[in-house]
């Protein structure tokens, strides 16, 4: 992954408008290759060129959100799952 100076990250909520933003996404866990969700070093949303929104308030939880963060729309299977903090959907930089 590398991080471009001059293009932001792209967030995508599926089926809703865009709100103004005021707190950043956050990410707290990340799906690790035993398919289990473990802690996120050096993980940070402003790394990815893509953010995508699947599931606000996953299994029911009021505080952690499902996110797909990927870098190219062509070829996704280079992405990784996320549990974490939607928020108003920005990432900052």
């Amino acid at each position: 992954m590398e991080e471009t100076e001059t293009e932001p990250t792209i967030t995508i909520v599926l089926g809703a408008d865009m709100k103004p933003a005021r707190k950043p996404i956050e990410f707290h866990r990340v799906l690790d290759s035993d398919e289990t969700f473990g802690s996120v070093y050096e993980e940070y949303p402003c790394l990815w060129k893509y953010i995508e929104l699947i599931c606000k308030e996953y299994l029911g939880t009021k505080t952690l959100d499902l996110m797909y963060a990927y870098d190219n729309p062509k070829d996704r299977s280079r992405g990784r799952l996320f549990l974490g903090q939607w928020n108003d959907g920005y990432v900052e930089r």
